[in-house]
């Protein structure tokens, strides 16, 4: 007899020569005819070493579970008579907070006036830990700034002003921000520095005429759809001088792309409500050969649609009933797992 399917956890990076697991059959012959070798099969068994004799399976490297999360190996059992069995052993990963939060820039640099509102989000500051569940969650923090100028929020990492730079003499402040995730039983950080130039409002004749907009559009969005159209938002007078209109940050993934000629903000990949409901961009635009620039930022919002089915939470049901069940009688209950919305509206089902 021969257990079809074997599992396990395995911690990655755990050491070479580690113990995972033993698979065993029995062969009800005498002699040779009933001694049982084992070998192992599949994608990457190459990986992991299974005692032809005892049935003992160990890890012969290190394992990485941002390379590979999970592996379907196959386990043959062979007696000296040559008839064999096989089973399945089914090995996941578990993750180890062993990558720190990486940003997608090394050194950010952005442009605001003197006359800047307090409060105002001046730049959106993104990293991303390749790890999972709570090894992965990045918060923010401003390692140096003395001024007190700035703040950082812990979770969005939206940069702001905090206090008025009218008065103000510096032209740039030099900042170090710090990402960092919140696994256990360490925490890993990097290190980004950031640069903020201030503009006099004197030198400089503005490109937008607010420093937020928004937008509104369902998840179902098509690739190169328009979101909006920055250049209608520039102000009277600068029709003369040439606009050149970027994406500064917050554009992480690459789902928006903004045309630099036209101003168009359109979408340029997939997106789903389930993963992420707001976006922050900090769109730029350049005046002809001048090296000032005006900042706006665009909050897009993500609206649900019904793009996901309901699953069952397994594939077969099975029970014993009795044969004088009277009618209305419940036989068992069936669960469905439904991950259309996180809130609920798009998944009207009911377990009957």
């Amino acid at each position: 007899m021969f257990q079809l399917l074997y599992t396990e956890v395995v911690m990655e990076n755990s050491p070479s020569r580690m113990f995972i697991l033993k698979v065993s059959a029995s062969d009800p012959d005498i002699g040779t005819n009933g001694q049982v070798s084992y070998t192992l099969h599949g994608p990457n068994a190459d990986k992991f070493h299974l005692d032809q004799k005892t049935g003992e399976l160990f890890t012969l490297s290190q394992l990485d579970r941002e390379k590979v999360m999970e592996y379907d190996l196959l386990v043959k059992a062979t007696d000296g008579g040559g008839r064999s069995c096989q089973a399945d052993i089914l090995l996941m990963i578990q993750d180890m907070n062993d990558n720190p939060p990486k940003f997608s820039n090394n050194h950010y640099e952005v442009t605001v006036f003197d006359n800047t509102t307090i409060r105002t989000p001046i730049a959106v500051i993104y990293a991303k830990d390749p790890d999972t569940g709570i090894n992965s969650e990045v918060k923010y923090s401003l390692l140096e700034d003395n001024s007190g100028h700035f703040s950082l929020e812990e979770f969005s990492g939206i940069l702001r002003l905090e206090r008025s730079l009218a008065e103000n003499t510096r032209s740039t402040f030099e900042l170090k921000v710090k990402a960092t995730d919140r696994g256990l039983p360490r925490q890993l950080y990097s290190i980004a520095t950031f640069t903020v130039h201030v503009v006099d409002l004197s030198n400089y004749k503005p490109v937008f005429l607010s420093q937020e907009y928004s937008a509104q559009i369902p998840e179902s969005t098509l690739v190169g759809s328009e979101v909006i159209s920055v250049s209608a938002l520039t102000r009277d007078g600068t029709e003369t001088e040439p606009i050149v209109y970027s994406i500064v940050s917050g554009n992480e993934g690459g789902r928006f792309y903004l045309h630099p000629a036209t101003g168009v903000l359109a979408v340029n990949g997939s997106l789903d409500f389930e993963l992420c409901r707001e976006y922050y961009l900090s769109l730029e635009g350049t005046r002809g050969k001048s090296t000032l620039s005006d900042i706006t930022m665009v909050i897009i919002n993500i609206t649900d649609v019904n793009d996901n089915t309901p699953v069952f939470g397994q594939g077969d049901y099975r029970a014993d009933i009795s044969e004088d069940l009277s009618p209305g009688d419940v036989v068992m209950q069936v669960a469905i797992n439904c991950q259309l919305s996180l809130s609920g509206v798009n998944c009207p089902f009911r377990n009957e």
